[in-house]
């Protein structure tokens, strides 16, 4: 089974936050996968906001399910941004400029 990066979705029943998410499961008797929503039962809606829900739900899927859906890239300092400005930026933008801007932008005056 392939990995899912949802982040699921919250909703508001009564007083208190439920959140679901997509889970792909393996039916036994057709042996073919098939998609089963599973509810989570959150905090009170007085001690949790919908954002709370949100990164509560994703934490619950992170445990339940042991993949990261955060998606986001940790700042471990590895890419400078003078890095990204002389291997990234110049040799995409290197293109479009004149003669006269690439003398004093790349540094081979």
């Amino acid at each position: 089974m392939g990995k899912s990066h949802q982040a699921g979705w919250v909703v508001l029943r009564g007083r208190r936050w439920y959140g679901y998410y997509r889970k792909r499961v393996l039916n036994p008797t057709t042996n073919e996968e098939q998609e089963d929503t599973v509810c989570i039962l959150l905090e009170l809606k007085s001690r949790m906001t919908k954002a709370g829900a949100r990164d509560a739900l994703r934490m619950e899927i992170t445990k339940q399910t042991g993949q990261n859906l955060g998606g986001r890239v940790l700042k471990d300092s590895s890419v400078t941004f003078e890095w990204f400005i002389r291997n990234r930026y110049f040799p995409v933008r290197k293109g479009d400029w004149r003669p006269e801007t690439a003398k004093g932008k790349d540094g081979s005056d």
